[in-house]
Formats: C-alpha cells, sequence, structure tokens
C-alpha cells in the first residue's frame, strides 16, 4: 500500500514544530494564521483549508518560522490533488484599491 502523502505532510509539520518547541498557539501568533487552519494542516485536513493560493501562503509564511523549504513541501501538496482551487489561474487575489 502506497502511504498517504497527507499523512507525511501532517507528520512532517507535527515534527518541525515540535523540533521548534512551540505551540500551534504561539505559531498563529507569530503567523498571523488562524489556529484553527494550523491544526487542518497539522492534521493534513486539507480538504478544510483555504484554497490554493492561500494555502501556499500560509506556507511561506511558516517556512522561515519552522526553518523548511516552502517551496518543496508546496510542490508535494500539490501532487495529491486534495487541496480546493480558487480558480483556473489559482493566484491570490488582486488588491482592489492598487491602481
Amino acid at each position: 500500500m502506497e502511504p498517504n502523502i497527507a499523512f507525511n505532510i501532517a507528520l512532517f509539520m507535527e515534527e518541525r514544530i515540535k523540533e521548534r518547541g512551540v505551540t500551534i498557539k504561539r505559531l498563529s501568533e507569530l503567523s498571523g494564521i488562524s489556529q484553527t487552519h494550523l491544526e487542518d494542516l497539522v492534521n493534513g485536513k486539507f480538504e478544510r483549508l483555504p484554497p490554493a493560493p492561500y494555502l501556499r501562503g500560509y506556507l511561506m509564511k511558516l517556512a522561515p518560522l519552522l526553518d523548511f523549504d516552502a517551496e518543496a513541501v508546496w510542490r508535494e501538496i500539490r501532487r495529491m490533488d486534495d487541496v480546493s482551487r480558487s480558480g483556473p489561474e489559482d493566484r491570490l487575489p488582486r488588491n482592489r484599491f492598487a491602481k
């Protein structure tokens, strides 16, 4: 049986958090990511997370705090195809106030 990639990513995140000695609550405070979304990420519940561009942004915020390569983790998550898509191009929303 092939290992579940979502479980591996979740295990990776859990190990990084333990290695750094931070709690989910503290990580939420440091990153600005909701505690609920961090718990879902650590538990591999990708169906409960926001669309792909936001999830990628979360990884970019967490990478310096937990010392990992956000792009490598993002590639693994994208391979799962469990991440919800925001649209055909999966881009972050544009700043509606920018001219």
